[in-house]
């Protein structure tokens, strides 16, 4: 399976190269400190999906982008399930679309050919590194390739990951959870590591290849 995770971070009012020293106030949602709060936004997020979809998810991440230190705790507004269907008719999940805002930012990732069957445990734990092919879309192998771009009115990044990795921690038919870090190749030194926990506003399943 070669996932290739298109994260695309759009920052509403500053240039990437200059983004807010206020940022930095932001909570790291994904450390063990924060667990607890993690957890509380989660499940109000969760009864708010339930109810209207007014909240499709939580995401989190730190680290430098394009050298300048960055923090994000933001509400996914957005998410879109696309899965596919076997021809033992278990179902799988080939990708993940997420749009969501911070306070500086405004986000959105898309993680494709993810791999792995819909399952109701609660902990799956798969791990997938960087380094494939953004155009092999292959299901069934751990290697993942990730692609994201920075933009502002000033101006925009395209970047490739050349290293780092991504852990499906749930991967159920309403939910998908995850822990990310990813390093861009050349530039200002870019470091992203992350978290999410997403519910799903919309889903779309096709026949695998082949079958339809």
């Amino acid at each position: 399976m070669t996932p290739v995770v298109a994260a695309y971070l759009l920052l509403a009012c500053a240039d990437p190269l200059d983004a807010p020293p206020a940022s930095q106030q932001a909570r790291d949602l994904c450390t063990h400190e924060n667990v607890r709060v993690l957890q509380e936004l989660v499940a109000g997020c969760r009864d708010a999906w339930a109810t209207d979809k007014s909240c499709a998810g939580i995401l989190s991440f730190h680290g430098e982008v394009e050298g300048v230190p960055t923090k994000l705790e933001g509400t996914v507004t957005s998410v879109k399930f696309d899965d596919v269907i076997r021809a033992d008719d278990s179902v799988v999940r080939g990708a993940v679309t997420m749009d969501g805002r911070g306070p500086y930012f405004e986000l959105s990732f898309r993680f494709t050919s993810l791999g792995g069957v819909i399952s109701d445990t609660d902990r799956v734990g798969r791990r997938l590194r960087v380094g494939g092919s953004s155009e092999d879309g292959k299901l069934e192998d751990d290697q993942t390739a990730i692609s994201f771009q920075l933009a502002s009115d000033a101006q925009s990044r395209d970047l490739a990951a050349s290293s780092g990795y991504l852990v499906i921690d749930t991967q159920k038919e309403q939910e998908e959870s995850g822990r990310f870090e990813i390093r861009a190749p050349r530039g200002p030194n870019t470091v992203i590591a992350g978290c999410f926990v997403v519910f799903p506003t919309r889903i779309r399943r096709t026949m695998e290849a082949g079958l339809d």
